[in-house]
């Protein structure tokens, strides 16, 4: 395989507060021992990169989470199971966003993450189908499992199924949501628009409802028998804080949101909130102001690499045992994507995430 370029394309934060611009001279990431260099095939945009403003990001950061791509090298503390060598097909999040290491992020041409925390892609999967998967695993994953404590697993059925609320049942995070907890032998209610409930049924909801409805919290309780106890919110506004709380049954239950929320607005003593930072399972901490601001964490990356290495074996037995969300393959390259993000910072996408491939 050639040699990498000194230098590259990537989409980096710009010199303007909230801009984002594609440079041609961007530095290659350096290759530290327990990371592999991957040339990037397609990346997905996320909600979270288009809240990137200064105090996140420095100007030059390269920014983006989501993507899949070959390995073109592999350092050499690499644990002895992961096996990875040049040639492999890998998707993951990166553990870049992060001004300590700028010149990681996923939308450049090439980029680099800890190898133990990739997934190897099945053959039969397509980049871009690839490419929107690594965020949404980790997101729900750590919500569902680790802050949730929901019994089950991606391979093992819980012995009682029970109701578990999805928030934003028709986001990226939140149809794969859908899909573990029926692995895992929940019975999932998504709240979402009434335009997406097919699409939320598609992805496992036993019940829908519609957050614009008056009632919808009401319906719900009816629904559980007053019995829900689990609710993990991918939307995090005050309104949908508020709507998982009340939903609750009258034992109350666990609460977890993808976004620091007013704990205020969850008025009842018997939820347990909690919320979850999705880049911390990449093991260094995370240097966003605060309340995001946190010290790496051995554990969470332990247990971040027992979620790739669950997700990567399910994969591998059946390409179709998980799903993406719905995508739209966008032309352009890393050219287009700062019009991406415009287009969710004015909230034009929506049921489906953007992905572009750059080859």
């Amino acid at each position: 395989m050639s040699t990498p370029p000194s230098t590259q394309r990537a989409v980096v934060i710009g010199a303007e507060d909230g801009s984002v611009e594609v440079t041609g001279n961007a530095e290659l990431p350096e290759l530290e021992p327990d990371a592999v260099l991957i040339k990037v095939a397609a990346v997905a945009l996320n909600p979270v990169d288009s809240k990137m403003l200064h105090g996140f990001l420095e100007p030059g950061c390269v920014l983006g989470l989501d993507f899949a791509g070959t390995v073109i090298a592999v350092g050499p503390d690499q644990p002895a199971w992961r096996q990875l060598q040049p040639g492999d097909r890998v998707f993951g999040c990166t553990d870049g966003s992060d001004r300590r290491r700028p010149r990681v992020g996923a939308f450049s041409q090439f980029t680099a993450c800890r190898g133990a925390i990739l997934i190897k892609m099945p053959s039969q999967m397509p980049f871009a189908e690839a490419a929107a998967m690594g965020n949404a695993i980790f997101s729900a994953g750590f919500a569902l499992f680790h802050s949730l404590q929901l019994p089950g697993s991606l391979t093992d059925k819980a012995q009682q199924s029970r109701w578990v609320l999805i928030y934003g049942g028709a986001t990226a995070t939140g149809t794969m949501a859908l899909q573990f907890l029926r692995r895992a032998g929940h019975k999932p209610i998504a709240v979402c628009s009434a335009k997406h409930f097919d699409l939320a049924k598609e992805y496992g909801a036993e019940a829908s409802f519609d957050y614009h409805s008056e009632t919808h919290v009401e319906e719900i309780r009816k629904l559980t028998n007053n019995a829900l106890s689990f609710a993990f919110d991918c939307v995090t506004t005050p309104s949908s804080v508020m709507a998982c709380g009340e939903a609750m049954g009258r034992l109350g239950g666990r609460y977890t949101a993808l976004d620091p929320f007013d704990a205020s607005l969850i008025r009842r003593k018997a939820v347990r909130s909690d919320w979850v930072l999705t880049i911390t399972l990449m093991g260094r901490g995370c240097v966003w102001p605060k309340p995001f601001y946190c010290e790496p964490d051995a554990a969470l990356l332990k247990w971040g690499i027992e979620l790739a290495e669950v997700a990567e074996g399910v994969l591998a037995e059946a390409v179709e045992s998980l799903k993406p969300h719905p995508i739209r393959i966008m032309e352009g390259g890393l050219e287009a994507v700062p019009s991406g993000i415009d287009a969710i910072r004015q909230g034009q996408v929506r049921g489906f995430k953007l992905v572009y491939p750059l080859e």
